[in-house]
This record gives C-alpha cells, structure tokens and sequence, in this order.
C-alpha cells in the first residue's frame, strides 16, 4: 500500500479547518449530455497555449487529475512563475515515468479501463494554472478535484493524533443468526477506537447474508445513565444508527456471494457494423479502506468514539445464517474530541424518480465526505437479443451541494466517470477491476443488469461545515428509471460550524440601506429569472419546446441585482466569536450577455471577474472568478476571510475594489450571504 493512502485513511476522521474542495470538469453546461463528446465544454477557457483546465489563486493542493482523450502535454505553473515548473506529456505522466507521479498513483486510459488517473499530488502555496496543449478536435472529458486552503489552515500531525495500534486488543469469536435475528459483536462502554473490523462468511451462505444482513453500529448515545440497558448504554431507539447498511455495499463487494471469475458469462452488444462482447464476472475488492479475500472482509476505516459503541450484525432474511466468525481490533483511546464519528447511510431507490436526482447523502452538520459503494440495475430495459443500451442511466453527472449552497459542484460528466472509469458497454473497457480508491467488482446480469462500483475519497475527501448532500443524476437528463442502491460513508458531527449571520440583497432599496451599500460606477442593473443548474435547468429547456408550459417563471427565481465597476463597500453582522467569516455571492452565470470569442466558438466564454477584497480598510485578498464557459443559470461563488480580520467584532465593512484584470467586466451580484465560522464544542 501506498504511504500516501494509509495517511489519508488515518486522517479522514480529523475535523476540516480552513480547508474546502474545488472541482472542474467538461460538463455540459446546458444540462444535456454533451460531456466532453465534442470538447465543447472540455476547458475553462483558451490561451495560445492551449486549454485551461484548472486555476486558483491561494494555497492549495490538487488531488486528482482523471482525464479521457487529451494527448498532448500537462504544464503547471505554480505561484506566480512565468514558465511551468510541471511539464509533461500526458502518456508519461499516466505511465507513471516522472518520478512525482508514481506509478502506484497513475493509470493510462488502457491500463485504467477507459479513464487515465493520476493522484499524485501537486501543492502550490499562491496560486496554479493547468493547461493542457491539446487542441480540441475530438472528445476530452475531464475532472481535477483540488483542496484549497486559507491561512487559518493548519495540517495535522496524524502520527501524533492517532492511538498507537500496538495497545490494541482483538475481540473475535462466532455467531449464528436466527431468522430475523441479531447478534452483537461489540458493547462497550467507555472512550475507544475500531480500528479494524472482519468478518468470515462461509460459502453457502454468502449471497444471502452479503444482500440480507445488515451491519449496524451506534456510537455515543445522548444518554449515559441508564439501570435497564446493559453496562449502561441507554441509546435512543428511535435515534437511526451512524451505521445501517448491507454487508455486500458496506464492503463495496455487491451481492453475487460466489468466487471470483470475471469470465463467467458475457453479452454481446453492438449494431450491424460491429459487435462486442462485454464480459460478465465479479473481482475481490482490495482497498485501504475494505477488502474482500476468500470469504473475509475487512473494513479499516477508522471508528472513533468517546462514550460507548454497540456493533451488531441483523439478519432481514427469513432463512437461518450461521457460522459467521468476526474479529475487531479494538484500542481503549479515541481520536482528539472535536474528531467526526464514521458513518454508512444506506439507501434504496429501486424505480428513481424522472427528472429527479438519486440522492445518496443528505445531512446537516460538519464532517467530511468520504465516499460510497453503489449498486445499479436497470429495470427491465433489455432484451438478451437486443441491439440497445440498457445502461443509459449510467450517463447522469454526479452533483455535490455544500452549506447550502444552491450551485452545484460537478463530480464527473457521467456515473462510470465518477467512478474513475469510462466507455461502459464497450468491449475491452468495461470489464470488473479494482484499485486503491475506485473499483467496479461486480457486473451480474439475471432479469436485469446489475453493477457495482466503489469511489473512496481518501485524498480528495469533501469537507463540509454546515451541510452536504450528494445527489446523482439518472440518465442523460435524469429520465432512465433504474433500481439504485448505495451506502456513503462520511465522518460526521451533528453540530454545524458555519453560522448564517446576515444577507443583503442587491436590488432591495431597504436592505441595501441597512447595509450602507455604496456602489461605484453601475454597468447594468436590473433583474432575472433564471434557475439553478441541475434538473430544473433541463426542464427549463425542454418544456416550452415541448408544449407543455414554461417551467422558467414556475421553477425559476427572480432576483434584481447589477454590476459595477470601481469600488462598492457595505457592512455586514457577525459573530463576535467567530474562527473566520465566508461571503457567499449570487451571480449571473450568463453575464456579460455580449462576450464572446473569435474563431467561430461553439459556445460562448465569458471573461473572469475579480476584486481586491478589503475588511475594515485591511486587506483580505483577491476574490477571483476564472473565465468560463456562459449559462444561463444562476451561479454562486465565495470568498473566505481569515480570524485574524474579523475575530472580536460584531460588524465587517467590506469593500471591493475591481482590478485592471477585471474593470472592464466589471463585478455582477445579486446576493450576499454571510457566515461566520464558530469552535465546535468538545
């Protein structure tokens, strides 16, 4: 294993400070499914150089680079320098031949079943720029998933955190679960860490208990004391447990139960001019995170907790399962207090919704996103002799939402390209694999089609402070009904720690009073109706033309706001006691209406917009916004403002100042959102 990956796992439970993910990719921004097929959409913006793919001014770290098509070279230029300081060809970089990207952290597009990585990870302290040379005569897709940090940002020392396993104790034995039955695994009363889980399942009864029985774990009830329940854990019982999920989805093995044999059957799939045939089979998954080996399967996600853990297995099968043996390495010393506690949500949609997103986690709280395991089958879309794609749906985007933000941020440009793969259906790629942090170990076909695929986010985790939801798109416009189920896996605090504490609203006379706003020279003022990108913004496309109505004045929101140029101040509420205050703005993504470029574009990019960012007449930073592809969507973006600007006070003047770069654009708002960042309680 990779030191890199053992960090990362060990890390995941330690609280988010000052750190936030940043994601860009080729998705098509009108919300159809033209995902880098033609390359429209395959850049931010162009240089003479060639396509910008990724750019951020600040301290920082990108995680990942996945890309599909692009040949020619990477170059990164890296805090402020003139030159790349990176510079290599992409079948290089995914050979793993440059010594940075080793080649346990790299997979070319043969090697990586259609999709090439690389998870080497490339640091910058002021700023990045990654540009790739292509030219975009074909099909690119792409994603880079990046941690961006403030200066409030401090890096743990996970060594120095982390219990000791040599003091650890292994607590195993045998159980046998009776029809609708439980047994329990664990109960222990007092501060401790799971280190590691395992479980043996014997042969014949493998595929029942993979599907059937559920493992189920309670961390620190609310209440103590108790004289009823045993060693005194007296936990709610209408409280869900942090962990309620199958074994097969918990350990990202799926449900097929036999032994591995990725060439057990196959399908053929094609048209008159060629046909494929695409494998069929299950691999053992093998991660830092859980494996699966001769009917053994281990979870190492680390489990803190700092009152009490019951670990239960509960068998949802009419039938007897027994001869099931366990083992737990168990350390009597937690994480440090403020630490996430694990969590696996299960859930099940078997016939999602049209036009609705597959929701596979939403919560409210502080923690990070740590990844899933999902199952997908189609619902009777096939016929063995036909010449169609039952697996359509595997063309939704997948879509983060963080602290209630309503502008999404785009994990990948379709569902096999969320897990790191791509071409589904296309012989030579679409076969069962696994690797360190994404896999596909199961494809099974009976009535129907069934796939299922794991992505661990163990460097590139997705910290959140307020809220997170992570919902998938269903189909090229989210219409294919499919049987979907998933377990997301996340370390989590109840407790938020980003407070709303004020909002203006740009284009109110009285709110803009109350804030004092005074704006410099005004471009464009007035208002729109626009939606969010995700399913409404399909709808907004496709029902007039249809017939059926307008959807834009039913789902839309209209706001007034404008755009200036100069300087513009207001002042803002805050906790006194806040760790650092986050600005939130509302803009137009369609702005400026006119912008384009030469050279016979197939779609419009519109310039960047940026501001020198003032908090009481101090300094704070640029807040910057790259050029991009235009929408016609409501969009949002934010600016982070260190504690040491706005600890102790009760009110911030902000003042924005546009630079050169940008004055001629100038700076569209329609809304302001504040928050101020609070210390979790222990």
């Amino acid at each position: 294993m990779n030191p890199l990956w053992k960090d990362a796992l060990l890390r995941l439970p330690l609280r988010p400070r000052g750190e936030w993910i940043r994601i860009t990719d080729s998705h098509d921004v009108t919300g159809f499914n033209n995902d880098g097929f033609l390359s429209t959409y395959s850049y931010l913006y162009r240089t003479d150089e060639g396509l910008v793919l990724f750019e951020h001014e600040g301290a920082g770290c990108i995680r990942e680079i996945r890309t599909i098509g692009y040949t020619g070279r990477l170059r990164v230029y890296r805090d402020g320098c003139a030159e790349p300081d990176i510079d290599v060809a992409f079948d290089d970089l995914y050979a793993g031949r440059d010594p940075r990207f080793p080649a346990d952290l790299v997979r070319d597009e043969v090697r990586g079943h259609g999709s090439a990585w690389c998870y080497g990870p490339i640091p910058f302290r002021t700023g990045i720029r990654v540009v790739a040379t292509d030219r975009v005569a074909s099909y690119h897709f792409y994603n880079i998933f990046a941690h961006v940090h403030s200066e409030d940002h401090g890096e743990p020392d996970a060594a120095a955190l982390v219990p000791n396993p040599d003091s650890d104790r292994r607590i195993g034995g045998q159980v046998d679960l009776e029809p609708h039955g439980k047994a329990t695994l664990l109960e222990h009363a007092g501060p401790g860490l799971v280190r590691e889980l395992s479980l043996s399942i014997p042969s014949a009864i493998r595929s029942a208990a993979l599907e059937r029985v559920h493992l189920r774990i309670r961390w620190d009830p609310a209440a103590t004391e108790s004289t009823s329940a045993p060693m005194g854990l007296a936990f709610d019982p209408f409280e869900a447990p942090a962990v309620d999920a199958p074994l097969g989805l918990f350990f990202a093995a799926g449900y097929g139960g036999g032994p591995p044999d990725p060439d057990t059957d196959s399908y053929v799939i094609g048209n008159m001019q060629t046909h494929m045939r695409i494998p069929l089979g299950r691999i053992e998954t093998d991660t830092p995170a859980v494996s699966e080996r001769n009917g053994v399967f281990t979870c190492r996600f680390p489990m803190p907790f700092w009152r009490s853990a019951v670990v239960e297995l509960v068998n949802h099968a009419g039938i007897p399962l027994p001869g099931i043996g366990y083992a737990l390495s168990l350390s009597d010393n937690p994480y440090p207090p403020d630490s996430g506690r694990f969590y696996a949500f299960y859930r099940r949609e078997n016939g999602t919704l049209p036009d609705r997103d597959y929701l596979l986690l939403e919560t409210r709280g502080r923690g990070r996103y740590a990844g899933c395991a999902m199952r997908m089958s189609s619902r009777a879309l096939f016929r063995p002799d036909a010449d169609i794609l039952p697996r359509l749906y595997l063309e939704g985007d997948a879509r983060f939402y963080l602290d209630d933000a309503r502008a999404c941020l785009y994990g990948s440009t379709g569902t096999e390209e969320y897990f790191n793969w791509g071409w589904y259906d296309v012989e030579e790629k679409d076969q069962v694999f696994v690797f360190p942090t994404h896999g596909y170990p199961e494809h099974l076909r009976d009535q129907e089609d069934h796939s299922v695929m794991y992505r661990f986010h163990l460097t590139d985790s997705i910290p959140y402070y307020r809220a997170f939801r992570f919902a998938l798109e269903h189909g090229p416009e989210g219409r294919t009904p499919s049987d979907y189920e998933s377990v997301t896996f996340s370390y989590h605090r109840d407790e938020p720690v980003l407070a709303l504490t004020d909002s203006l609203d740009v284009g109110s006379a009285e709110d803009e009073a109350a804030h004092g706003l005074a704006a410099g020279r005004i471009l464009w003022s007035g208002s729109r109706t626009r939606v969010y990108e995700g399913n409404d913004q399909v709808l907004a496309s496709v029902l007039p033309a249809s017939g059926a109505g307008d959807w834009l004045p039913l789902a839309g929101l209209r706001d007034d706001g404008c755009t200036w140029a100069g300087t513009c101040a207001f002042s803002v509420a805050v906790r006194p006691d806040n760790a650092g205050v986050r600005i939130r703005r509302r803009w137009d993504g369609d702005y400026p209406e006119e912008a384009s470029l030469p050279g016979g574009e197939r779609t419009r990019v519109v310039p960047g917009q940026r501001v020198r960012v003032y908090v009481d007449d101090e300094p704070a930073g640029d807040w910057c916004l790259s050029a991009h592809h235009a929408r016609s969507c409501w969009m949002e973006d934010e600016f982070e403002i260190p504690a040491r600007l706005a600890r102790g006070k009760e009110r911030l003047r902000i003042r924005l100042e546009t630079l050169p770069e940008g004055g001629e654009v100038g700076w569209n708002a329609f809304h302001y959102w504040v928050f101020s960042y609070i210390e979790p309680s222990a």
